[in-house]
């Protein structure tokens, strides 16, 4: 049987593979995500003017359209409106979206996906628990744990825990296709490798949203065992000096006076929708303006703060009401694309398909009310290779495993 070289295949074939490679790299570095989701782009587009093969956008990737459309609109009058346009193309990269949409329509290419993802992420754990412990322990100015701390990334906690839910997933799918120990062992290596990365990037808001959604994903896989195990990581966690301080400084962002989350949202924010009702703009929020808007009600925000730490509190402000009922459209059809993939699942491996795929969407969403996450660059690749696939779920988890090509 004669077999094609692997580069003399058709051009959607060339996007998958750059599909692929962007969830790996993604993680670890935004350049080359971005440089291959765009070559996967290209590879669509020539596959679509030369072959005339569909490109998927489904009712998902037209939210996002809008709600793109709606935000520049609405920054074109902000009060900034060069700054906004130009800084509004980052929402560009949501077109993962139909790239994906369009590429992953079984199972084994939504597997192999969220593999790639995880995969990538692991490198970055390696990064955090290697060579930024390094830099920490170089490092004369603070302590040792306290240098470990204030290295610590929103946008890394983020990915992380987005790569624990997708190892879960993958997790229970070895256990559930009763894989050989050594490849069970792998995953759970692999598995704990990001969760002390996890633990050491030190966010507390990833860490809540991380919990709640693995919680939440061992209760509805029935897998008592391992919620046992979590509460007890937990408690012991709960232990150390270091998470005991993080725990205790959520009091800060409850009082007025500490310049934070609270007064952001409770003073700044009506000020800017009372100034800016249409919206000031995308990223229109800038330091300057959080400053100017704090001195001029009397209050005081914490120093080069350029967002207001809430997707439910930045999109109104910035790009206005009507942009902020489209994205909860937009995020509450792809979670009902997702969890409505689950109850049309033909099997135990549908369902977990379905439900690690959601998840991951979820936490994004959970993360999303105490960071502004719509507008980090690192984020924003996942999110729309995410709700590609949402896209697809009933199809993905309703299909015959004998069925399926890579």
């Amino acid at each position: 049987m004669n077999h094609m070289a692997w580069w003399n295949v058709p051009a959607r074939q060339w996007a998958y593979r750059c599909l692929l490679a962007s969830a790996f790299w993604a993680p670890f570095s935004l350049v080359a995500g971005r440089i291959l989701l765009a070559f996967a782009l290209l590879a669509l587009l020539y596959a679509r003017l030369r072959y005339k093969e569909k490109i998927h956008c489904t009712k998902i990737g037209w939210l996002w359209l809008a709600f793109v459309t709606v935000s520049l609109l609405v920054s074109m009058q902000g009060i900034d409106p060069k700054a906004s346009v130009a800084d509004i193309t980052k929402l560009l990269w949501f077109a993962g979206i139909p790239i994906t949409a369009t590429l992953v329509d079984n199972r084994k290419r939504a597997i192999a996906l969220v593999t790639a993802y995880v995969n990538g992420s692991v490198i970055r754990s390696l990064d955090i628990l290697v060579l930024r412990v390094a830099r920490a322990w170089q490092q004369d100015e603070r302590t040792f744990m306290q240098e470990v701390i204030h290295r610590g990334s929103m946008t890394h906690g983020q990915v992380l825990m987005l790569a624990m839910i997708g190892g879960f997933g993958l997790l229970l799918l070895e256990v559930q296709r009763r894989g050989g120990w050594r490849c069970i062992a792998l995953q759970v290596s692999r598995f704990s490798m990001l969760a002390l990365a996890m633990l050491v990037n030190f966010k507390r808001g990833s860490w809540a949203a991380v919990t709640l959604v693995l919680a939440l994903f061992g209760l509805l896989t029935g897998k008592i065992r391992f919620l046992v195990i979590l509460a007890m990581i937990i408690l012991l966690s709960a232990f150390h000096p270091y998470v005991r301080s993080r725990i205790a400084h959520l009091q800060n962002e409850l009082q007025l006076d500490h310049g934070g989350r609270l007064v952001m949202w409770t003073k700044i924010a009506p000020e800017l929708l009372r100034q800016h009702p249409l919206g000031v703009g995308f990223r229109g929020v800038t330091s300057d303006v959080m400053q100017e808007t704090a001195r001029s009600i009397g209050v005081r925000v914490e120093e080069d703060r350029n967002h207001l730490h809430s997707n439910m509190v930045e999109i109104p402000v910035t790009v206005g009401w009507g942009a902020f009922i489209l994205y909860l459209l937009w995020m509450g059809t792809a979670l009902y694309a997702g969890f409505a993939g689950l109850h049309v699942a033909s099997d135990a491996t549908g369902k977990i398909l379905a439900l690690t795929y959601s998840l991951m969407l979820l936490s994004l969403i959970l993360n999303g009310m105490v960071e502004y996450n719509m507008g980090d660059a690192y984020i924003v690749l996942p999110y729309g290779m995410l709700m590609g696939v949402l896209a697809n779920a009933k199809k993905i988890v309703s299909a015959s495993d004998t069925t399926m090509t890579v």
